[in-house]
């Protein structure tokens, strides 16, 4: 993003205005400054977030989200690296499906004036993403709202989504599609790879039987397991910290020619 397109998008809110403060442009809506530009130098930025806006933002995108120094960046004053924002995610940030604009419906109420502003224009600068919508009373609805949002804005072809605790099902969640060239909608029943989310559960399982006294972290591998090509070397601690040194390959249908990849990506 260029310091013209983040000017344009700024004067481009309903009611906004360009001032000046310290020597450099700001951006002000009711008289308050949301945004400034050319702040600490050429080629940056800075918005006003609440703390916990600035935390996701500069968590999602540390290359272009930095906190202001001292207390006014633990307010949340954030700097914006231009030359890192994405300048594909303001027209995503600023338009609707039907083309009007989003920031007239959401600025129309003058007590959330200011702070919507500034979570607008940071996603416009390059978060690429939703954000949770605190508006939302109910925790489950924010967290339903929020993947729907992920699905809606192609950040991600289907979701299963599922919370639980040690006898019930608390919350779960079914979106986009399973396949997409099937146009095959996600479901509760549908199976996936885990691939290496199965580590985590794995390991997991083998600490509780590391504490329970069922098994040694140091102990090899041998003495749990009948037959194995890599020798009584090999330990438990070794395998959960993925550290023994036992290779591995990728399945050979994973590996095509590039021409193959082209016409499959076409298909999508």
């Amino acid at each position: 993003m260029t310091a013209i397109e983040y000017r344009t998008m700024a004067l481009g809110l309903p009611e906004a205005s360009e001032n000046k403060h310290m020597s450099h442009p700001d951006f002000r809506v009711a008289g308050r400054i949301f945004a400034t530009l050319g702040y600490p130098r050429r080629g940056w930025g800075m918005v006003k977030l609440t703390p916990e806006q600035q935390e996701f933002f500069v968590r999602a995108q540390p290359g272009a989200f930095v906190p202001v120094n001292g207390a006014w960046g633990r307010a949340g004053a954030t700097n914006v690296r231009l030359p890192a924002a994405k300048k594909g995610a303001v027209r995503e940030a600023t338009e609707h499906p039907n083309g009007s604009s989003r920031f007239t419906s959401l600025m129309s109420d003058a007590h959330t004036r200011a702070p919507m502003v500034s979570i607008l224009l940071c996603c416009a600068a390059g978060a690429c993403g939703p954000i949770m919508d605190e508006r939302l009373p109910d925790r489950t609805e924010r967290v339903r709202a929020y993947l729907s949002a992920l699905v809606a804005q192609s950040k991600v072809p289907g979701i299963q989504y599922l919370v639980m605790d040690s006898t019930r099902t608390l919350f779960e969640y079914d979106g986009g599609w399973a396949d997409i060239r099937g146009h095959v909608p996600m479901e509760s029943s549908t199976t996936m790879m885990a691939y290496s989310m199965s580590k985590t559960i794995t390991a997991a399982a083998v600490l509780r039987l590391v504490e329970a006294r069922r098994i040694g972290l140091d102990d090899p591998l041998d003495r749990y397991v009948a037959s194995s090509p890599y020798g009584p070397s090999v330990t438990v601690r070794q395998l959960v910290s993925h550290t023994s040194g036992i290779p591995n390959p990728i399945p050979l249908r994973w590996v095509h020619a590039a021409a193959r990849h082209a016409e499959e990506v076409r298909l999508l």
